[in-house]
């Protein structure tokens, strides 16, 4: 069996993006241009004004607030934003945590639409390279200085209410009131698909393992990417993971996950995911299947 790659929450370091702004990397591909963190905005923080050069998906892990063009959102919310579009400053009026996959470059902007800088997956890599003594020379600067200096940024409610740019294709949804979608080859699991992209071919979906379940054996045709959003467990071959660890799975087959408590997960998967003993795939037409049901 192959071995997944684990990358706990208390021992992956936070990195400086963005005054007020920490992200946990997990992955960065430049070949393939796909990067995945996690993004904690301080309250009173502000995301500057960007552009998704890539289509990119978040989840909402903890806070409230305002996204300009796209609406409200909480704990729970799904969203994506296609690639072109641009999005207003995003203010933080509390602590917001949210998981982030996107697939091509971000680049923000100065106020007068002129570039700041981009963050692609080449960058996230030199973040992850970064020695120790750098990271915490950034981190100082972006996060100490800012929380030392900070003032309640006033624009913080002002932006929370300002129509942001145009409107675009991109969606948000809240989901923490839908149902699982049961599969009968695999008791205990229920998913709730979040989104199915054709280009590039990827599905989102949250993942629950019951207590004392498992999720079986399977064959991934790429890579595939878990946040664990609630609980613990552990794979047939020792790897444990818990709340707020990511590990993600290459093309490759993998041993079973067995459920401590209830776990949820989330996961985007870059192809598809065939069980062992053939009992059901997990791919995008799948995925649409239950997502209609």
């Amino acid at each position: 069996m192959d071995r997944p790659i684990v990358m706990t929450s208390d021992k992956t370091p936070w990195s400086a993006l963005a005054p007020g702004i920490e992200m946990q990397i997990f992955h960065a591909e430049p070949a393939t241009g796909i990067w995945t963190t996690k993004i904690w905005m301080h309250a009173g923080s502000v995301l500057p004004p960007h552009r998704h050069d890539g289509a990119s998906e978040f989840f909402i892990l903890q806070g409230e607030g305002v996204h300009q063009e796209s609406g409200p959102f909480e704990v729970g919310t799904y969203a994506f934003e296609p690639e072109g579009v641009l999005h207003s400053p995003v203010p933080a009026v509390d602590d917001i945590v949210l998981y982030m996959t996107s697939y091509g470059p971000g680049t923000f902007l100065k106020p007068n639409g002129k570039e700041l800088y981009v963050a692609d997956a080449e960058y996230f890599s030199k973040q992850l390279a970064m020695s120790a003594l750098g990271r915490r020379t950034k981190h100082f600067m972006l996060i100490r200085i800012w929380s030392l200096f900070r003032k309640r940024n006033q624009n913080v409610d002002k932006l929370a209410q300002s129509d942001g740019m145009e409107s675009y294709d991109n969606f948000m949804v809240p989901t923490e009131n839908r149902a699982y979608k049961s599969i009968e080859a695999l008791p205990g699991v229920g998913f709730k698909p979040m989104n199915i992209l054709s280009s590039p071919s990827v599905w989102s979906a949250t993942l629950r393992i019951e207590k004392g379940q498992s999720l079986p054996g399977r064959r991934n045709t790429n890579l595939c990417e878990y946040l664990v959003v609630k609980g613990s467990g552990q794979y047939a071959t020792g790897e444990a993971f818990q709340h707020g660890d990511y590990f993600r799975e290459v093309e490759g087959t993998y041993g079973s996950i067995v459920a401590a408590e209830e776990v949820v997960l989330f996961v985007t998967n870059h192809g598809s995911t065939r069980f062992l003993e053939e009992l059901w795939c997990a791919g995008p037409e799948q995925m649409a299947k239950l997502a209609e049901g």
